[in-house]
């Protein structure tokens, strides 16, 4: 999807398995920014390496998702810039 002349890509609930096989296939692009759940939001940034991620996660909750603050910095030291619903607001 373009929205002011950015690839976006927005993505529902994938396993890890799904990524990789979509990965190998080359079904998936980069895109400018990649807007997913939080389950898929490592896999999917150190796979497609965009420049915006938007995940529902807030920051401090950990229940229901799988990110973990050594995750969340891990993520933090690349170059994808992380932005989480329900602690950044309205994108």
């Amino acid at each position: 999807m373009q929205i002011f002349g950015q690839n976006w890509l927005l993505i529902g609930s994938v396993k890890s398995q799904q990524i990789e096989e979509l990965m190998k296939t080359g079904s998936l692009s980069s895109p400018e920014v990649l807007w997913c759940p939080s389950e898929s939001l490592q896999d999917l940034v150190l796979a497609l390496k965009p420049h915006v991620a938007i995940t529902n996660r807030s920051l401090g909750i950990t229940s229901a998702n799988n990110l973990d603050n050594k995750t969340l910095s891990a993520l933090s030291k690349g170059k994808t810039k992380l932005f989480f619903t329900g602690s950044d607001g309205a994108i």
